[in-house]
């Protein structure tokens, strides 16, 4: 009985080692069966579609919400009361015809830009030289004005070049030197008054002298 047990136990180890032993023509499988990543073997894939900006701004455009046809906005609070008083004030117009209030003073005239006391100012030709012979003193002559504390005279010759200036008198004549004269020549001179400011009163008056020969 024994032998039958022994006999039976290599008989199932001699099937189990047969089993286990791999067959000539049996091969596992290597790498090469196996997926790679060669470009030309790769199932292309469907890319989605990127939406453009036109259709971007369009499906924004369908999503803003819209106000009803009949929306009036309105103010909140008192602003939105409106005082008929003040419309009514301001649509009127100014009137452009209003006349001046008789308590406004008005200046004193002036004569051609001058103050008025200088219609009296003016060369004095019955005094005043007009022809001399050289190597004598000429005069200029001129009318007073009231507020006139000084006069302010000048001469110039032909070309009117300045030979004397700054000449501030008190009087109305003033008689010059010989010796500022030449042979032949034509002069004049100008004059102007000055109040107790010293500031011009009137325009300046003149006249011409001339050498005789």
């Amino acid at each position: 009985m024994a032998r039958q047990i022994g006999r039976v136990a290599l008989v199932v180890i001699l099937l189990f080692t047969a089993a286990c032993t791999p067959n000539d023509g049996d091969t596992l499988p290597t790498s090469a069966a196996l997926p790679t990543d060669d470009p030309a073997t790769e199932v292309p894939v469907e890319e989605e579609a990127t939406p453009t900006a036109e259709v971007l701004l369009a499906t924004a455009e369908n999503l803003r919400p819209t106000l009803p046809p009949t929306f009036t906005p309105t103010v909140e609070g008192d602003s939105q009361e409106i005082d008929d008083t003040d419309d009514a004030s301001a649509s009127q117009p100014s009137n452009p015809t209003s006349t001046p209030s008789s308590e406004t003073s008005n200046p004193p005239p002036v004569t051609s830009g001058e103050r008025p006391a200088c219609v009296d100012f003016e060369v004095d030709l019955q005094e005043s030289t007009s022809t001399f012979a050289l190597g004598t003193q000429p005069v200029a002559a001129w009318t007073s004005i009231d507020g006139a504390e000084s006069y302010f005279l000048e001469l110039s010759n032909q070309s009117g070049f300045v030979i004397l200036t700054d000449i501030y008198i008190a009087e109305t004549t003033y008689t010059f030197d010989a010796d500022l004269f030449e042979d032949a020549q034509a002069y004049g001179w100008s004059v102007y008054p000055l109040d107790a400011n010293g500031d011009q009163m009137c325009f300046t008056r003149g006249s011409e002298m001339v050498v005789q020969d």
